[in-house]
């Protein structure tokens, strides 16, 4: 599977039923007063129940700047939207980590020019292995005479291009 594949695949995602479910029930045992909305702290609780961390002040703060002003709190509604997001997202990072994974078949959590070559022989046999070239060109093309690329630099910049930063390679 390429890259914008599961780029494309990840963005169509719904929840099954019993994971709507599941929302639903975080949201009303996180909205303990009844009132219909979550707050802030509400919010935060709701986070650690669904994802297991707590959320940072600046993501509290842009998922509250992001909802209706003339609401006092998170809606249920806006709560399920915003749950779906972060699940894509999460879904996504563990799909690019699974390709990653199967590419690295040293297990040394990077990629060399070589095991990018064997790994689109594997998925992409009639593709130019010019164009595997400049894929790994362009990901390396930000420090040149680096020559490694590392899954923990790996960040999705769009559906159609995948951006990576390298790291040093190591002294020979």
């Amino acid at each position: 599977m390429l890259f914008s594949e599961a780029v494309a695949r990840s963005r169509t995602w719904e929840p099954s039923p019993s994971e709507h479910r599941m929302w639903v029930k975080v949201f009303k045992a996180c909205d303990e007063d009844h009132k219909g909305y979550l707050s802030r702290e509400d919010f935060k609780v709701a986070v650690v129940m669904l994802f297991g961390y707590k959320p940072s002040k600046i993501e509290v703060d842009s998922v509250m700047s992001s909802i209706n002003p003339n609401t006092s709190g998170i809606l249920l509604e806006e709560f399920l939207n915003i749950v779906r997001k972060k699940k894509e997202a999460q879904r996504y990072r563990n799909e690019i980590r699974h390709i990653f994974t199967a590419f690295d078949t040293y297990y040394r959590g990077f990629l060399t020019l070589e095991d990018f070559k064997k790994a689109f022989r594997q998925v992409a046999p009639k593709l130019p292995e010019r164009t595997v070239l400049e894929v790994f060109r362009r990901s390396l093309a930000l420090l040149p005479g680096w020559g490694i690329v590392a899954h923990a630099r790996l960040t999705a910049t769009s559906t159609s291009w995948i951006q990576v930063i390298p790291l040093p390679q190591p002294p020979r």
